[in-house]
This record gives structure tokens, C-alpha cells and sequence, in this order.
């Protein structure tokens, strides 16, 4: 039972890199008083017309859609205003696939289209002639996946959006890694994949934080997930058993299951850290030395978290979901929420100083997204297709609310949602309607204190830490991806992408008419020191052989390893062979180098050669 002082103390999930301690308490009636001076949560009238308007089974989507159909959903995707082509290209068989979905409902918004510097959610909507209420998909479709970094398009426009829509993002530090999230998703969603019905909780709990979170959130959730659906097997990790080793194979080891929940302290580190874009947000494990300031100063603190660095190349994500509870899990904002609250800080030599700034306290340079779930999700041999996270603290009372117990039914309902196959934006709109919730009622009671009504410190600190908390869960992904799973009883089916190169296409626009093209394979056959030639083997019988020059070498312009062309690279030769024997050159060759033509000509007689469309006593140029 937690003592009269205990509760006057507010806590939350996160350790500090300095000192290897949870960041300390903060005093309900110091951070009440700071509370009384801020704005009221922006976007007050969407989110109250959210309460009024989506109660029923349609979630954000205005009454009588089905948010597992995206041709009534609607998917849209929304790049930064200065997006590389060769991105939507990386891009191209998922976006493809969403438009065959979608039909008219897909949407691409770019260059003017998009969001504008400092735009707010509710200008950038109204530019598409959308105002606050229920999402209308013949406007603005209901699933949006933002590619672009937090600086391009900040986590504030993310989090407000995401109060009518499922919003998700993407964001990568090369090419390579999208064309691999694209491939992963489409692998998947085209039925080439199917999970085991398993879904594993993690849970350390070897300090206050983790042992409340074990106890108020993990074991009534195991408790009644484990009840409500026989047909899935569910195992729990807690404990000792929630160490390193453990959570790695759960994380593409043998154990890794369709869905993970983890629940522990995100790792934390100071601005300027050079470590702090690679571990900032990893999940800790279990650590019978409760993190000593010893083994802190021997370096051995890295050794009890879990960060993107710890994936390795036989690791076997493809498919799986996983909602990580903890700081900093999703990404880091560039400045402090809670900064102005946390009137103290000890740093490693327990040496108390000030922090309460007169503006905003910066967490780092720049906003990021985190490496773990990036990591995840571009994996190489098949990625992970979604990751909840939060893109701030996260706080323990936000399940456990004091005189009534644990309060697990939001996260509850979205594991449910997530296991009954719902795409996981559709899925996190329980934690949106709970913001929707906590923010109307915190502006109520301001508004009460306001005229004068006293107030309980303890209780508006606690609802205003909720409002924020539930404001800070995102996806890292594409909010309209889903489980796609087996039949129970059937064997378990290999987590292994090809590592064949994806075709860069340029995704159709909103006013022309559907084209979707299958995911095509690439066979790299042949390289020379300014050229580059691919075949492809096509659907319905088709090979195209595509001739690039590059400029510079091959080596510096299209790297071995890349699934698409570098931009120096240029198509100059296209000719495309179909079952019946028929040739169409199209890309114009006539003026074409003889050199290059005649290299281009000797790989159509090898693909002539090898390949199995032609038919005895057929012939073709």
C-alpha cells in the first residue's frame, strides 16, 4: 500500500543514462501549480466533437464505413514538401498496393500538397477542404502514413492528426530501408505469410517503476487476454525471466511471436550524448544489480538494454507487431513536455541542481524517431510491420488510478483489436478517444479553478499526466497494416524475405485510374563500370530488360547492395518481351550509343536464351 507521501509523488517510466536511475518523483502540489498556467489542449472542439460523434463501431470514420476496409477507409500518404523522388520510388510496391485497395479513396500528398512549415493539423486540413468531425474518406482518407522526419513534419502535427485519422510514420536514414519496409509489408499483406496465433508480454521488475508496471498492467492483461481468447497461445516473460537474452528471442529469435506488448523503462540520455540517437528509448531488462552506479561507471549499463544495434541480420521480424510501453520508445521530441515540471535533477555525482527553465528544455538537436523500431521495421530479411510507442515519458499511474485499481481496459481493448486482425491504427483509437476524453474534462476542471473552484493537486496532476500520456502513443509504420495469421494447427511458416531488389515505380495520382502492378523481383545479372543492367522477371508472362548508365562508376552511384538505381543512374534502354513472342523497345533507342546498344542487344539474346516464354520456331529483335 503506497504511503500518504508516496502518492503525493508523481512517477513515470525512464532511466537516465548518467546515473542508471528512474528520473526522480516530482511533487503533485510544485507541478499543479505550473499546471494552472498553461493553455487549454489545442484543438479543444475537435476533440470534444470526437466524443460527441464516434462511439460505434466505426472509430474515426464517419457512421456506416468499416474501418478494416480500405476501400471505404480510404489511404492516403503524406511526404515532406521536399521529398527525393527516388524515395516514392524505394516505396512504390507498397504504394501501389494501397492504391489497388484504396481504388479512389488513395491519396499522395506532396510538393504544395503537403504540409507547410509550422502548418497546423487544423489549416492543413482545412486546405482540403476538411473541418473538424468525422473522417470523410472522399476528402481526406482515414489511414495517412507520414514519410519524413519529425523536423520535416513534427510529432505535434502527428499527435493532433491522429485525433480524427490513423496517422503512422515512416522514416529511414537510406533508400535501401524503405524499399525493404515496402517489401515486408507487401510480402505479407499479399498472403505469402502467415503467423502462429502467439502473443508474448514482456515485463522486468527489478526497481518501483517496472514492479508496478508488472503488477498493475502486464498481469491483468495476461489475465484477461489469456481468458478471452483460448485460440491464441500467450506466454509471459516477467521477472528474472524478462532479461536481454530473453527479449532477443523474442525480437527475431526462435520465440518471436506475431504480437509482443513489453512493458518497461525506456532508456534515456542527456543532450549532446553521442550515443543518444542510437539507444535513446531502448527497453531495459531485467537487472538483479537494480542498474549500480558501478556498473554504470564500468559500462556495463549497455549491457541491460535493448537497442536498434542489437538486432542482428539473422533476425526474423517479418509480419509482427509490437507495442512497446515506456519513454521515449517511439521517438524523441526535440523539447521536454515535462521539462518546466521537473523543478530538480541529480546527475551521476548526486549533485542537485535547478531545472526549472524559463522556455522549453531541449531533449536533443533535433526530434527523432527511434532506432529500435526503425531497426524493426527495415530489416532486411523481412521487417516488422508496425511499432507502438510514445514519443515522451510514459507514466505508471496512467493504468493504475488510485482508489479504484488497475485501469487496463484502453490497453486491453487495442491488444484485442490487434489480435481480432483490425489495422493497428484502427486499433489505437481507443488511446485517441481517451485523449479526447482526459483532454475535455482537464479543460473542465481549469475552467472551474479558474472561477475559483478549489482543487486536489493529486487528482489534477494525475489527469493532466494522463491527457498527456495518451496524447504521446504513435505508430512507427503503416497504420493500416494487420496480423496476418494462420489457421490453428498449421505449421509455422518461414520468416525469410528473398533479398531481391525492388522495382521503382512512381505511384499513380488520386484523379487517374487504378494500376496496381504485383511486387516484382529483381535478378542483378550484370555489371560493368558505367553500366548497370537488370532483368525482370514480370507477372502475366512479361520480362522487361532495363539498361542504366551511371555516372561516376557503378560502385560510387549504385551500390551492390541497393534496391533501387542511385540518382546519377539513367534509363536509357527498355525493351519489354512478352509470352507470345512479341518485343516493344519503350524507351526510344535510335539515336542510341552503338556501344550501348549493342551490349543492351547481347542481353536480350541471353534473356532470349534463358528464359522460358519463348516457344520453339518464335524470334524477335
Amino acid at each position: 500500500m503506497a504511503t500518504e507521501e508516496e502518492q503525493d509523488l508523481v512517477y513515470f517510466n525512464g532511466i537516465n543514462g548518467e546515473t542508471g536511475k528512474p528520473h526522480a518523483p516530482m511533487s503533485c502540489e510544485d507541478m499543479a501549480l505550473r499546471i494552472l498556467g498553461e493553455p487549454p489542449p489545442p484543438d479543444l472542439d475537435a476533440l470534444a466533437a470526437r466524443l460527441r460523434d464516434c462511439k460505434g463501431e466505426h472509430y474515426g470514420l464517419k457512421a456506416g464505413l468499416d474501418s478494416r476496409d480500405l476501400a471505404q477507409a480510404g489511404w492516403g500518404v503524406i511526404f515532406s514538401r521536399e521529398t527525393d523522388p527516388a524515395l516514392r520510388q524505394a516505396l512504390s510496391p507498397l504504394l501501389n498496393l494501397r492504391h489497388e485497395q484504396a481504388g479512389p479513396n488513395f491519396r499522395s500528398f506532396s510538393g504544395e500538397q503537403a504540409p507547410h512549415p509550422d502548418e497546423s493539423k487544423l489549416d492543413f486540413l482545412a486546405r482540403h477542404g476538411v473541418g473538424p468531425g468525422p473522417v470523410d474518406p472522399n476528402k481526406v482518407p482515414y489511414y495517412l502514413l507520414i514519410v519524413a522526419s519529425p523536423e520535416q513534419i513534427s510529432y505535434s502535427f502527428q499527435c493532433q492528426l491522429d485525433v480524427q485519422h490513423a496517422v503512422g510514420r515512416i522514416y529511414f536514414e537510406c533508400l535501401e530501408d524503405y524499399a525493404n519496409y515496402a517489401r515486408s509489408v507487401v510480402t505479407v499483406e499479399t498472403g505469402k505469410v502467415r503467423l502462429p496465433r502467439r502473443l508474448s508480454l514482456f515485463a522486468p521488475d527489478y526497481d518501483p517503476q517496472t514492479a508496478r508496471s508488472a503488477k498493475h498492467l502486464v498481469r491483468p492483461l495476461l489475465s484477461e487476454l489469456t481468458e478471452s481468447r483460448p485460440d491464441w497461445q500467450i506466454t509471459s516473460h516477467q521477472g528474472d525471466q524478462a532479461d536481454k537474452a530473453q527479449l532477443a528471442r523474442l525480437l527475431g529469435g526462435p520465440e518471436t511471436p506475431a504480437l509482443l506488448f513489453t512493458a518497461s523503462h525506456g532508456e534515456f540520455l542527456e543532450f549532446g550524448r553521442p550515443d543518444q540517437y542510437r539507444d535513446m528509448g531502448a527497453i531495459h531488462c531485467q537487472d538483479g544489480n537494480e542498474h549500480s552506479l558501478l556498473d554504470i561507471r564500468r559500462g556495463k549499463l549497455r549491457n541491460y538494454y535493448f537497442a536498434g544495434a542489437d538486432l542482428n541480420e539473422d533476425s526474423r521480424l517479418l509480419g509482427m507487431l509490437c507495442f512497446q510501453f515506456g519513454c521515449y520508445t517511439a521517438g524523441t521530441p526535440q523539447y521536454d513536455e515535462f521539462g518546466t515540471y521537473d523543478a530538480t535533477f541529480k546527475n551521476a555525482k548526486n549533485e542537485a541542481f535547478d531545472r526549472r527553465p524559463s522556455g522549453p528544455v531541449a531533449l536533443a538537436k533535433k526530434p527523432f524517431v527511434a532506432s529500435l523500431p526503425m531497426g524493426m521495421l527495415a530489416h532486411p530479411g523481412g521487417g516488422a510491420l508496425a511499432v507502438i510507442g510514445h514519443v515522451d515519458r510514459a507514466w505508471t499511474f496512467s493504468f493504475s488510478w488510485p482508489k479504484a485499481g488497475p485501469q487496463t481496459t484502453v490497453f486491453e481493448s487495442t491488444l484485442t483489436a490487434l489480435l481480432d486482425g483490425y489495422p493497428v491504427g484502427a486499433a489505437l483509437e481507443y488511446f485517441n478517444l481517451r485523449y479526447a476524453e482526459l483532454a475535455t474534462e482537464l479543460t473542465r476542471r481549469l475552467d472551474l479553478i479558474d472561477m475559483g473552484k478549489r482543487y486536489d493537486a493529486r487528482e489534477l496532476v494525475r489527469l493532466w499526466a494522463m491527457h498527456h500520456d495518451a496524447r504521446g502513443y504513435v505508430i512507427v509504420g503503416d497504420p493500416a497494416v494487420r496480423l496476418s495469421l494462420s489457421d490453428k494447427g498449421t505449421p509455422d511458416q518461414e520468416r525469410v524475405l528473398a533479398r531481391a531488389a525492388a522495382r521503382p515505380v512512381s505511384p499513380p495520382e488520386k484523379q487517374s485510374k487504378p494500376t496496381p502492378e504485383p511486387e516484382p523481383e529483381y535478378e542483378e545479372f550484370s555489371f560493368s563500370d558505367n553500366l548497370k543492367t537488370t532483368l525482370t522477371q514480370q507477372p502475366e508472362d512479361v520480362v522487361e530488360v532495363r539498361t542504366y548508365t551511371v555516372e561516376g562508376g557503378l560502385e560510387q552511384a549504385c551500390q551492390a547492395k541497393a534496391m533501387v538505381p542511385g540518382e546519377s543512374a539513367q534509363l536509357r534502354i527498355l525493351t519489354r518481351l512478352d509470352g507470345a513472342g512479341n518485343v516493344t523497345n519503350l524507351v526510344d533507342a535510335a539515336e542510341m550509343d552503338p556501344n550501348l546498344m549493342a551490349i543492351h542487344r547481347e542481353t536480350l539474346a541471353w534473356t532470349r536464351e534463358k528464359s522460358t516464354l519463348d516457344k520453339p520456331g518464335q524470334s524477335g529483335d
